[in-house]
Order: structure tokens, then sequence, then C-alpha cells
């Protein structure tokens, strides 16, 4: 399964985001709705999540927006989405 992402600078802070939306919304439209610019996208792309045999969850960041004319950062793009899987995971649900 493949979906987009876009990773930006947060409003007032030094922390990149990264955020993912499914395939039907357009990577621009998406950042403009959100109040963002294309200037605050770093990079912007792709990822696929696939599972493997023992059902552990693998995904790999490629590609570019065309919308935006940013490609992705595929190291960079991964260690942070690896790092919001693990904290979100560590989160108190309610």
């Amino acid at each position: 399964m493949s979906q987009k992402y876009i990773r930006l600078k947060e409003f007032n802070s030094n922390n990149d985001i990264i955020l993912i939306f499914p395939n039907v919304i357009n990577h621009s439209e998406y950042v403009s709705k959100l109040g963002y610019s294309s200037d605050d996208v770093i990079s912007a792309g792709f990822i696929a999540l696939n599972k493997t045999d023992k059902g552990n969850i693998v995904y790999k960041c490629y590609g570019e927006s065309v919308s935006l004319r940013k490609k992705s950062i595929p190291e960079e793009d991964y260690y942070l989405i690896n790092r919001e899987i693990y904290s979100l995971e560590d989160m108190d649900y309610i």
C-alpha cells in the first residue's frame, strides 16, 4: 500500500514533522489547506507500507511531489517517520 507524505518545518519550532495522507489528495493542495507554503516543505513524496511474512510493517520513502517540486530524502524521511511511529507507540491512550 502506498500513500503520500510531506516533511516540513513546524511553525515556531526547529522540529521537522512528517505528515502522511491518501494518494487521492494533491501534495500542494494538502500543504495549502494546512496553512503552509511550498517554501515550508523540506521534502515530499510517497511512502510504501508492506507487511513481512512475520507480520512486521516495513516502509520505504521514495519519489517526489511534482506539484511542490520537492523530492523525497529517503534516509532522513525514513528516520523521522520511524521516530514518530515509536513515539506514538509509547503514548498512553485514554
